[in-house]
């Protein structure tokens, strides 16, 4: 009963574990989908400042 009873903690301890890893990929997939938008926002504005001095 003990053994069932140490392998009933280290699932949990796993579990609560795996869960604190989910969310910090959750929030790192979040953090990466802002820098590719700002990524894209910085082109944007670069294309267009090139664009302005190509007209000059």
């Amino acid at each position: 009963m003990s053994e069932y009873t140490d392998l009933l903690r280290e699932y949990a301890r796993l579990s609560v574990a795996n869960s604190g890893l989910s969310i910090d990929n959750s929030q790192l997939l979040i953090d990466n989908l802002q820098i590719e938008a700002e990524n894209m926002r910085l082109r944007q504005q670069l294309d267009h400042l090139n664009n302005l001095t190509r007209a000059c």
